[in-house]
């Protein structure tokens, strides 16, 4: 069977002409629900030109509020998003291909490999993954994700490290500081609070042409208070005429929002950006879009399975830290503030933790008495971190080895490739082994970490997220034999 290669302006066209409104999400059959096996696969059947039964078949969800015919046509009207690597057609064998992998959760080279086509604008698999979490969530009028509290618009009219405001349009010059951005001063849309996830929608535009990126940022509180703090995607706005554009917020719990800051990614190019609304999802309608990117489609996601022999391996001590006999960690009065313990097992990278999870782990004080111990997830080692999530302190107690656990929130979409481990208590040697990270069965809880008993229950950092999965181990044993810091 030949791919099917349609091209841009054709795929443009069928949109313009369509008796639907475009789609802007992959949920091809319309139950506000994103599934490999329904709308990744409908995709790739269409690009490879199945139609009519051969299109549907066992391929629509049974809650779809559709007939086969408007399924069909919202595929068609899907296509003005599906051109995924940027290459200027939609194509069986590279979009089609590399959307179900995405939504089987293949991601980094998995995703990408032998899928991009020569000519793509987006190659990496960051970029590839970026853009389809863009439309993970669709705004159309039958989606279904009404249900929430809109706020705003907002008002980005304080411009801070060099970056310009004027009327609506924003621009980053070269001359800017790195951190440079836009704040917004609405001060009655605070706070925010994501416990469902939710959705930031504004209208944009690149007067002179091109492409400009754009991301925003949620802060605690204004710098220097802004932990904790949350990123989205970066959006691409392209062309000169006002367009619709949307990101989805993935749940953050418990946490609570009182900043709100809009980045440009691209120095010198003047941004028109307006009608920036922030909506806070109720419930339901949030459950289903707020993980924007972690490939948890609904369907029973319970993580990554390492076995005990691929687990952590934390071997590199920085910052002063010291580690004896693999297991016995020290941070000395002489060690940096920063010090602390990483895992150096590569192969157990990337972590998503779409669902809230549970870090385990057998720990003891040799001499007695007690001791702090935390976590911490960042996107890559240091200095590119961010997005980054740092659990609460558990309290070691005793010389008797004893099981601790502690909760870690979904982190939405969020990827990490470096786990670290940080004692809070100085001169203390702590042994810590059998580290696992697994989905937390009761979805997390309000607590602020276990203090020894081995509760599983009362390690929660506050979270409040309402996602709920099995106790499937997302991260098998750890070996933890490296100092950092």
């Amino acid at each position: 069977m030949r791919k099917a290669k349609l091209y841009l302006i054709t795929i443009t066209l069928l949109a313009l002409f369509s008796s639907h409104s475009q789609a802007s999400s992959w949920d091809m059959d319309g139950n506000d629900n994103i599934d490999a096996l329904t709308d990744g696969l409908l995709l790739l059947r269409h690009t490879f030109e199945l139609r009519g039964d051969a299109l549907i078949d066992s391929a629509m969800a049974t809650d779809s509020p559709m007939s086969p015919a408007q399924v069909e046509q919202r595929i068609v009207d899907a296509y003005a998003i599906s051109d995924i690597d940027g290459s200027g057609e939609v194509d069986a064998l590279t979009d089609g291909l590399i959307l179900l992998r995405y939504l089987f959760e293949l991601r980094g080279d998995a995703l990408i490999s032998s899928a991009v086509a020569e000519n793509a604008s987006r190659a990496s698999s960051s970029d590839i993954e970026q853009y389809i979490v863009g439309h993970m969530s669709s705004d159309n009028s039958d989606s279904g994700d009404t249900d929430g509290t809109d706020k705003g618009p907002a008002e980005f009219t304080e411009a801070f490290g060099g970056t310009i405001h004027d009327a609506g349009i924003f621009t980053f010059p070269s001359g800017a500081a790195d951190w440079a951005g836009f704040a917004n001063l609405k001060m009655d849309m605070y706070p925010f609070t994501f416990a469902n996830g939710g959705l930031i929608s504004f209208t944009g535009s690149v007067p002179n042409g091109g492409s400009a990126n754009v991301k925003f940022r949620f802060e605690y509180n204004a710098y220097p208070d802004v932990d904790p703090a949350y990123d989205t995607q970066t959006v691409t706005i392209t062309g000169a005429t006002d367009t619709s554009y949307s990101v989805s917020i993935p749940t953050q719990g418990s946490n609570t929002f009182s900043n709100l800051i809009m980045y440009v990614a691209e120095q010198d190019v003047p941004v028109k950006v307006t009608n920036v609304i922030v909506t806070e999802y109720f419930g339901s309608a949030g459950d289903n879009t707020g993980d924007t990117g972690s490939g948890d489609t609904g369907s029973g996601d319970t993580g990554t399975d390492y076995t005990p022999a691929d687990g952590f391996v934390i071997t590199e001590s920085f910052g002063g830290t010291t580690i004896d006999a693999d297991t016995q960690f020290t941070f000395p009065a002489g060690a940096e503030g920063w010090a602390g313990f990483a895992n150096m097992n590569t192969s157990m990278y990337p972590i998503s933790l779409s669902q809230a999870s549970l870090i385990t782990f057998t720990a003891a004080i040799p001499a007695g008495g007690s001791a702090d111990v935390r976590f911490r997830f960042e996107k890559n080692p240091h200095p590119d971190v961010d997005p980054a999530f740092d659990t609460a302190a558990v309290t070691i107690v005793g010389d008797q080895a004893a099981s601790y656990s502690i909760s870690v929130p979904s982190q939405g979409s969020n990827v990490f490739r470096s786990f670290i481990m940080y004692l809070d208590t100085r001169d203390v040697a702590v042994e810590i082994s059998d580290i696992v990270i697994s989905v937390d069965p009761d979805g997390g809880d309000s607590g602020s970490g276990d203090t020894g008993s081995g509760d599983t229950d009362s390690g929660d950092t506050g979270s409040g997220d309402t996602v709920s999965g099995d106790n499937t181990a997302v991260t098998d044993a750890a070996v933890i034999d490296e100092a950092f810091g």
